[in-house]
């Protein structure tokens, strides 16, 4: 009788099982060396045993892999939350803070132009101060001038005062 070995690896690694390596996985053995039969099967299933540890080790590694992602995952996808939140809240404020510059630039301009009227306003008044000072002085002059007329009239008068006191006290002086 023979027995028939499964081997996924076409190659087992033992020379007489490579000489005769069947590219079906397949291995043929003959029964009548039990020894070399039972060496063969026992290499066989340690090296099963070896591939299926390995296996499971790589299972292993790519689960705590995968539980590492998967936790990488989760972190990323709540650092990614916060920052759309973060991002909502600066979308926000950037609308508040643009609402607020539009309005303080209305504000300015209705303080530029308030300005442009009061300089015009002031331009206005400051030709009105230099004409009246104009028109003062030119009464001032004037006054002066009257002044001095008055003057020389109350002057004039109190001469032809005295001037007719002297006459009629001379002529009371004639009379007498």
């Amino acid at each position: 009788t023979q027995t028939l070995i499964s081997e996924n690896d076409a190659t087992i690694g033992i020379r007489q099982v490579e000489k005769y390596a069947d590219p079906c996985g397949i291995v043929e053995l003959n029964t009548g060396d039990s020894d070399g039969t039972l060496l063969l099967l026992r290499d066989v299933l340690a090296r099963r045993r070896n591939q299926v540890e390995q296996l499971r080790q790589q299972l292993l590694e790519g689960q705590d892999s995968a539980t590492a992602l998967e936790k990488q995952q989760k972190q990323q996808e709540e650092q990614c939350s916060f920052l759309r939140d973060r991002l909502e809240q600066l979308e926000g404020e950037r609308d508040t803070y643009a609402s607020q510059l539009q309005h303080l630039q209305s504000v300015l301009e209705t303080y530029r132009s308030d300005h442009e009227t009061l300089d015009k306003s002031r331009m206005e008044l400051q030709q009105q101060l230099e004409i009246l000072e104009q028109e003062a002085q030119h009464l001032r002059q004037s006054n002066t001038e009257l002044q001095l007329k008055g003057d020389m009239a109350d002057g004039e008068k109190e001469e032809k005062q005295e001037e007719l006191e002297r006459l009629m006290r001379e002529r009371e002086y004639i009379q007498e």
